[in-house]
């Protein structure tokens, strides 16, 4: 090593001490000119370092470009950091090059747009990217690196992210994959995804748990509880359904004799079980030792971990268990049809860790973010006890003052589902209203379907009819093709307008649609008798 690269080495180790990434940034400027420096563009090493600083200065998440009210600086901000992310490219292909077989080389190429991804995808975040590219090279180069070092727990987690999260979810809602087909075959392949994720993250959880040596399981603890996280929050994604407003808005409960069985399905119910129990060995994971062993003395008591803030928010692993307890309430009442013992057993096991979740603090570094979610979620559960006013009174409103400025379309539809329920009609359709005006409304075949519902209540038979319609019409511009329950609303519109034969038309089709729907049946099973 000659002596200039000794004292670079060390001038570098000096920077890095005080994490002055500017500092190195500015001590190879201009980073183009490197590949006539020799003696540089030929040291992986030097490179490295001068990529990670790039790397550092490139970070740009919303907390750094809110601050920044006039648009011009901002332009020029986001022009200097698409300047650092460059470099970070540059110098990191370059270190790939010298040294193909160095698997950190190309795990830091990967992490360059695995953090580009993150980055586009974070609320409030930078828009100055093509994000369907970003996943792609991410994915290539992850997979290179994988390839040389396959146990590698870092980047068995990102692409497990990836693969599991993110890119199931741009398939599904972006524009940018409409060339992926109609919504059946983008939800075909968003499964299949998941599936692959799941074996990824599974990979990262095994070597993790088989490391024998200490300081490797330290280091790689993070990644560990990061992925069991991540893997419950997948198992719960492939449940078919965890709620279906018209379960309520159409009152199918009323439609099931007491000695009906409840139809159970075991995919469904194997898949949330799986939910429930990585997040309790997350939970377990993701607290200190002496927290654990304290806990060992009062029999596991679950809610305890879960609340502590370690790797995950205690308030998301709380509100986590509440989610999947509800979801296998659900499930074994037959997707809310019949409740048994052992499906009310599992919903009062979700109200309590959803009302922990509301109790529980965020982090400091979450402590402005809200709890709506929670409180939605918590709504569910009142209204599947036919709790209405408890239902209007957690998600924060009531018929005089309407809380529900900049409220997502999910909590709107639950409001709204409580206000119907509990006869005020008027102040529902108001929420829809505002449902129907939100540019961020990604079910608005709900809102027209819920809307159709309150003027079938209010016996507007039009209305409702025109209301269906568009809801359907909805459902149809993003593939879904099994809507069972607006063809049960359709039937209910005839059948009030006295046309008894072609209600049982549309029954017919919905029971085509979804025979597990026992209520359906025997909806057809009462209007025939009447017919006759």
């Amino acid at each position: 090593m000659t002596q200039a690269i000794q004292t670079l080495l060390e001038q570098l180790k000096t920077l890095k001490s005080k994490n002055d990434w500017l500092g190195i940034y500015r001590k190879f400027q201009p980073i183009t000119e490197l590949p006539q420096n020799d003696l540089i563009w030929n040291n992986p090493k030097i490179l490295s370092d001068i990529g990670f600083a790039c790397a550092k200065l490139a970070e740009t998440g919303s907390k750094e470009i809110f601050p920044i009210k006039n648009q011009n600086d901002k332009n020029d901000f986001l022009k200097q950091q698409a300047e650092y992310r460059k470099y970070a490219v540059l110098t990191r292909k370059r270190c790939i090059r010298i040294a193909p077989e160095n698997a950190g080389y190309r795990s830091d190429l990967a992490y360059t747009y695995y953090q580009n991804v993150s980055e586009l995808i974070q609320p409030g975040g930078r828009r100055d990217g093509n994000l369907r590219k970003e996943i792609e090279k991410f994915l290539e180069a992850v997979d290179e690196t994988l390839n040389l070092h396959p146990k590698r727990i870092q980047d068995l987690y990102r692409k497990g992210r990836i693969l599991t999260k993110v890119l199931p979810n741009q398939i599904l809602w972006s524009r940018s994959y409409e060339d992926y087909g109609d919504f059946a075959e983008k939800s075909k392949r968003a499964n299949e995804l998941r599936e692959q994720g799941i074996r990824t993250l599974l990979a990262a959880k095994e070597l993790w748990e088989n490391l024998w040596d200490e300081s490797l399981r330290k280091r790689h603890r993070k990644n560990y509880i990061k992925s069991l996280y991540l893997l419950s929050q997948t198992y719960y994604d492939k449940v078919k359904q965890d709620w279906d407003e018209s379960v309520f808005a159409l009152s199918l409960r009323d439609d099931v004799r007491s000695n009906q069985q409840a139809v159970i399905d075991r995919d469904d119910e194997l898949s949330i079980n799986q939910a429930i129990e990585t997040i309790k060995k997350c939970c377990k994971t993701d607290c200190p030792p002496e927290l654990l062993q304290g806990v060992k003395q009062m029999q596991q008591n679950l809610e305890k971990l879960a609340s502590h803030n370690g790797i995950e928010e205690g308030v998301n692993k709380l509100y986590s268990i509440g989610k999947f307890f509800f979801a296998k309430y659900w499930i074994l009442s037959g997707y809310g049809l019949k409740e048994t013992a052992k499906a009310i057993e599992a919903r009062e096991t979700a109200e309590r860790y959803l009302q922990a979740a509301l109790k529980c603090k965020w982090s400091s570094q979450k402590a402005r973010q809200d709890k709506r979610f929670i409180a939605e979620r918590l709504a569910r559960i009142f209204i599947s006890k036919g709790a209405y006013e408890e239902a209007i009174s957690i998600i924060g409103t009531n018929t005089q003052n309407l809380r529900l400025d900049g409220a997502p379309s999910y909590v709107l539809h639950t409001c709204a589902l409580a206000l119907l329920k509990s006869g005020r009609i008027s102040t529902s359709k108001r929420v829809l209203d505002r449902a129907a005006k939100s540019k961020g409304n990604r079910h608005p075949w709900s809102t027209r379907f819920l809307m159709g519902c309150a003027y079938l209540e209010e016996n507007q038979i039009e209305a409702a009819q025109r209301e269906f319609d568009l809801a359907h019409q909805e459902a149809s511009r993003v593939g879904k093709k099994n809507v069972d329950s607006l063809l049960v609303g359709k039937a209910l519109v005839v059948y009030k307008s006295g046309d008894v034969s072609g209600a049982l038309k549309f029954l017919e089709e919905a029971q085509r649609l979804n025979p597990n729907r026992v209520s359906t049946g025997e909806r057809i099973r009462k209007w025939q008798q009447s017919e006759a």
